[in-house]
């Protein structure tokens, strides 16, 4: 009795680990199919990609692949791609493309190609050339692009796999390009790209001039008098002080003067000659 209950327990335990076991290494759900349209134009691009690739217009061929894999990602359209990238000469892509794949097709159809795959790419491999960027006085507002795209950071100084052709390396500063250097790659080749950028420097600020310092006054210099106020235009002889004084002294004067006159005629004769009527006082 004791012997089939440890039976029973272990069997129990076995179970269990089993379920466990399995659990963890099923595959992740699938994803979700896409919408019947975009399958529908999926089919559409599929069959136009064949068709170039039997005509031998590979560029069409790989557009539509490229469209066909977007839109529905099965396994068998990346294999087409990968082969219209190869025959285009984008070595880099179709080697992802193959190692994605490879990756991918887990199951029939597609499993059945995996040896087709796997030496495909190991044809391509060897024929990708692999350039190191290096650049000197990188400021860390700069970007560097290669062919127009960014280039990453962390990958200066590395090599760097590209397609076998010409290629630009630019580097940009506030989005304006500020230095360039060209380069042509070979299949399967590996060089150095070396650019140093140029320092740009601010422009120097203007010079401002220190205010004039203050001037002591010169001893030989003395204030000039204010003028006297002029009287207002237009206006009467008596409202001037000036006036007054005048007068005064033409009165003053007169009375004196008559007083000498007066004092002259008691003390002359009776008799008056002259050419002044007597008792006036002509005034020039």
């Amino acid at each position: 009795m004791r012997r089939a209950r440890s039976v029973v327990a272990v069997l129990a335990a076995g179970a269990v680990a089993l379920a466990a076991s399995s659990a963890y290494a099923a595959p992740p759900p699938a994803a979700p199919e896409p919408p019947s349209a975009e399958v529908s134009v999926s089919r559409e691009q599929f069959r136009a990609g064949m068709n170039a690739a039997e005509a031998g217009q590979w560029d069409a061929a790989r557009e539509a692949f490229a469209r066909a894999y977007a839109l529905y990602p099965r396994p068998l359209t990346l294999l087409d791609l990968a082969g219209a990238q190869a025959h285009t000469g984008h070595l880099v892509d179709a080697a992802e493309s193959y190692r994605r794949f490879l990756r991918e097709a887990t199951a029939p159809p597609a499993s059945d190609h995996r040896e087709d795959a796997r030496r495909a790419l190991e044809q391509i491999e060897p024929r990708i050339a692999h350039v190191r960027v290096v650049v000197t006085g990188l400021a860390p507002s700069d970007a560097v692009r290669l062919d127009g795209a960014p280039f990453p950071a962390a990958a200066l100084g590395a090599p760097f796999p590209v397609d076998p052709g010409a290629h630009e390396v630019t580097v940009e500063r506030e989005s304006a390009p500020l230095h360039r250097a060209s380069f042509e790659a070979g299949e399967g080749a590996s060089q150095d790209v070396t650019l140093l950028v140029p320092e740009v420097r601010a422009a120097p600020a203007p010079a401002v001039e220190p205010p004039p310092a203050a001037r002591a006054p010169s001893p030989f210099l003395q204030p000039v008098p204010a003028e006297a106020p002029k009287a207002e235009e237009g206006g009467h002889v008596w409202s001037s002080p000036w006036f007054w004084v005048i007068a005064g002294a033409v009165v003053t004067g007169g009375a004196v003067t008559g007083g000498v006159l007066a004092a002259h005629a008691g003390s002359s004769p009776a008799g008056y000659s002259g050419n002044v009527t007597p008792g006036h006082l002509v005034l020039p």
